[in-house]
């Protein structure tokens, strides 16, 4: 089912699973901030691993928004992932 994560890998290989699927998500020239990136990666961590995505930014600031907006593009790029659109 779309939007479910999957039995924990290895930390290794969930991280490299991560790892490739953003490279594949923002191989196209995809200019995106910092905080976007690390918002994206927290929600592929979530869904890979297990973690608890944490916000480091101040909230009501353009860096916690970016952040946010990162976040919901990690999780459809697990959509993607699941749904067989996206190989890691």
């Amino acid at each position: 089912m779309a939007g479910t994560s999957t039995p924990n890998p290895t930390t290794a290989a969930a991280a490299e699973i991560v790892d490739r699927l953003l490279k594949d998500a923002f191989a196209h020239g995809d200019p995106r901030s910092p905080e976007y990136h690390r918002g994206a990666r927290a929600a592929l961590e979530r869904r890979l691993m297990g973690r608890q995505v944490l916000n480091p930014y101040a909230m009501g600031n353009a860096r916690a928004d970016a952040f946010w907006a990162g976040v919901d593009r990690g999780n459809a790029i697990w959509v993607r992932h699941v749904e067989g659109d996206l190989t890691a």
